[in-house]
């Protein structure tokens, strides 16, 4: 059968142009169907797909909620103007990246991860410890504070985990530091908890980075680990 609803949806899909293409693919990821939003969802859409970088589209819509679309659209816009203000207190995170290999795609992403994580701390001369206070991660990427500007909405930190230049937390600003590092070109980057493999990767990287795996190993006392150990 040819003649049928299913049918004629495919053959619309295949027939469509690029941005068509790219409007659909939005709408999968916000859990939607792209031919049945009425008017006004399609107009929010592509409202939030203008004012939001290209490179950012995919995991913005993957993670935001189609209800909240033009709210969460602007809490992203209001924490990239900030994260804007911050580039001068890091130049020497701009230099290390002149020195930074970029990502193999050949590898899979926690592969990736663990091989940036391996040539940035031989690179800065750090040894099997923890980053575990702000002073000591500032110390090794020779910065005065990780530290940048927060969204002063709460509503973002659910949204987002950070951009590049703008964290809320070690981690935070680990899982920025990587897409910074290693980006071919102008570093943009929209961090998220989304199951991509981009993310997966730089959660890897920011784990590995500021506790490695030797270190914790060593603090490990046998087979299971406990409760007090797990908080340590």
């Amino acid at each position: 059968m040819t003649d049928t609803f299913l049918h004629r949806e495919w053959q619309d899909i295949r027939i469509a142009d690029e941005e068509e293409q790219a409007f659909c693919a939005a709408a999968a990821r916000l859990g939607q169907d792209p031919y049945g939003l009425n008017d006004a969802a399609v107009e929010a859409l592509l409202a939030s797909a203008e004012k939001m970088p290209a490179q950012w589209q995919d995991d913005f819509f993957t993670v935001t909620d189609s209800r909240d679309l033009a709210d969460q659209t602007r809490l992203v816009e209001n924490a990239r103007g900030l994260a804007h203000c911050t580039s001068d207190r890091f130049t020497a995170i701009a230099k290390l990246r002149e020195r930074t290999e970029k990502i193999d795609p050949k590898h899979a992403p926690w592969e990736q991860g663990y091989a940036v994580t391996r040539k940035l701390r031989d690179q800065v001369d750090l040894d099997a410890t923890s980053l575990n206070r702000d002073s000591i991660l500032a110390a090794a990427l020779g910065v005065t504070s990780p530290g940048g500007f927060m969204p002063a909405d709460s509503g973002a930190k659910k949204l987002f985990n950070a951009m590049v230049d703008s964290e809320q937390s070690r981690s935070a600003f680990c899982l920025a530091l990587l897409e910074y590092l290693t980006a071919a070109e102008t570093p943009s980057a929209f961090v998220t908890a989304a199951r991509t493999d981009r993310q997966q990767r730089n959660r890897v990287f920011a784990a590995e980075f500021l506790a490695p795996t030797d270190w914790i190993r060593k603090r490990i006392s046998g087979t299971w680990v406990g409760p007090d150990e797990v908080d340590e």
